[in-house]
């Protein structure tokens, strides 16, 4: 190996390893700011609690739930704490962005129809933009929960040998014979 592809080797190394980390970073603070921002787009007054209503705070209680049921069957699955949350994320991170996509391209066809848009058509459906986010990031967190690991079952073909044990009352060829039935 000359010196060159080993200078190659090595900053190719170092920047899949800086894309991988900086990755991951990034997916952190996505869903960082989705367990944060969620629950805080019903606080939209600033009146605290006392604006929500029932389905807002049903919202916020089931999405907790379902973070915690996440977190609980990763365990379930034999994961770590910190797999488990670097799924958490993903699952959120792919969960936004998706409801990012499915929101810029209504905008987007809303802009191209009606030529411009206003902060008053945001205002008036951003309860329910708020609500189908919402709804979509539990149904997401329900859904993409890691499951437990299948067991291994041995069989027959696992062994080393690969032959079946036979009954200690029978030899091997000896007392065994093919006959028709009715014979």
């Amino acid at each position: 190996m000359t010196v060159i592809s080993k200078i190659d080797l090595f900053f190719t190394n170092v920047v899949a390893w800086l894309i991988y980390k900086i990755g991951y970073v990034l997916v952190a603070l996505i869903g960082i700011t989705a367990i944060i921002s969620i629950p805080l787009t019903f606080l939209e007054y600033s009146e605290g609690f006392a604006d929500l209503d029932f389905l807002e705070t049903s919202l916020i209680a089931l999405f907790f739930i379902m973070i915690w049921r996440f977190v609980k069957k990763s365990r379930t699955a034999e994961l770590s704490y910190w797999s488990a949350i670097k799924k958490l994320f993903i699952v959120l991170t792919l969960g936004l962005l998706f409801l990012n996509l499915i929101e810029a391209s209504f905008m987007y066809f809303l802009l191209y129809d009606q030529g411009n848009l206003t902060v008053a058509f945001v205002e008036r459906y951003d309860d329910r933009i708020t609500f189908f986010d919402s709804i979509v990031l539990i149904v997401m967190l329900y859904g993409l929960i890691p499951t437990a690991k299948p067991k291994h079952v041995n069989s027959a073909h696992d062994k080393k040998d690969s032959q079946v044990d036979m009954p200690k009352d029978v030899d091997n060829d000896s007392d065994l014979e093919l006959k028709p039935n009715g014979m």
